[in-house]
């Protein structure tokens, strides 16, 4: 009798792993298809990706080039930006601008070579000039 409650037990947890697969595997297509419509970061090249870093769209929030991302600080060549996003570089951290109008980069959905990007006031270079950024929906 203990054998069959062992082997019922067993099955239960066996299907409860098999169930449980699917839906981990759906919530991973999910965040892919949240990263494509987000910010593509690279320290290099686009096509083909070097020193790339992918963001999913977080809303308003600054994000710095501190950390684990200081490889990227005044490091930025290049971006993609997703669908119905607009992100905003700045020259300093906490996505403050200095003053002047060639201390941050406005771009929208697109992809960009970081030495000819739209400014306030017309097209800048900000190669390598990048310290933060902030994106919002549009």
């Amino acid at each position: 009798m203990m054998f069959f409650y062992k082997a019922c037990l067993i099955s239960a947890l066996s299907l409860r792993i098999i169930s449980s697969a699917a839906p981990a595997e759906l919530s991973t297509k999910n965040m892919n298809k949240e990263l494509d419509t987000g910010l593509t970061v690279c320290s290099g090249t686009l096509h083909p990706a070097t020193g790339c870093v992918n963001f999913f769209f977080n809303g308003e929030s600054c994000v710095n080039f501190t950390g684990g991302l200081a490889f990227l600080y005044k490091q930025v060549s290049s971006a993609s930006v997703g669908p119905n996003i607009i992100c905003t570089f700045y020259k300093s951290l906490g996505c403050n601008p200095s003053g002047s109008d060639s201390d941050m980069a406005v771009l929208s959905s697109g992809e960009y070579g970081f030495s000819s990007v739209p400014g306030l006031n017309g097209t800048i270079d900000f190669d390598n000039m990048a310290s933060s950024y902030s994106c919002s929906a549009f």
